[in-house]
């Protein structure tokens, strides 16, 4: 959705940053505020608010959550889990609203002006710039933190993810499930090869 709306306020088609890419190049305007800047950050505070509520929610029923998971054995979904899943939500906030406050400070820091129009906007709309790094690192929105923080933000929440839900003691049951599996398929087809071996003999 962000990506669709973007092109509302996209000067031209995009900028090629030296040693990062492709990079959108928005124009600060008032009407950026409202498509791309302020409602991440609005998402990122209700996602604090229902991530803190399930917090103490666990805190006050531990026993009754439980006691509930302990009388369905077949759910997927254990006490521990759900502690995971609260902590995988404070660290996605803190995490995405690292770039969205950054973006939101960088813009009133540099100042906006009003949405000159459709057609203003979008005159020279094909152009492509390229920027060498000594110009983007330290020019306004394009500073090397915030370009820097964007291109790491999602291996960080990758990371996290995986930390908080890769290693518990399900994930490593699932883990020597899959590779008795492979070990299994291996053998068949090393066994299949033996026989088809001995027939020829």
């Amino acid at each position: 959705m962000r990506a669709f709306v973007a092109i509302i306020v996209q000067g031209h088609r995009f900028d090629i940053l030296e040693d990062v890419g492709c990079y959108p190049a928005i124009v600060n305007t008032s009407m950026t505020y409202i498509l791309i800047t302020l409602w991440p950050v609005f998402i990122g505070i209700a996602s604090l608010v229902f991530t803190t509520m399930n917090f103490f929610y666990i805190l006050r029923h531990r026993h009754s959550l439980d006691s509930w998971m302990e009388c369905t054995p077949s759910s997927l979904l254990t006490s521990s889990l759900y502690i995971r899943l609260v902590m995988l939500g404070f660290i996605a906030f803190g995490l995405s609203s690292m770039t969205s406050i950054r973006d939101l400070v960088s813009q009133v820091t540099i100042g906006s002006v009003a949405w000159p129009g459709w057609d203003v906007v979008h005159a020279d709309f094909g152009r492509v710039d390229q920027i060498p790094r000594g110009i983007w690192a330290g020019r306004g929105k394009y500073s090397e933190f915030g370009v820097e923080l964007k291109r790491w933000v999602c291996v960080l929440c990758a990371l996290a993810a995986f930390f908080v839900l890769g290693t518990t003691r399900e994930a490593g049951e699932r883990y020597k499930t899959f590779g008795r599996m492979i070990l299994r398929l291996l053998g068949g087809k090393g066994s299949q090869r033996d026989e088809g071996s001995d027939i020829k003999r």
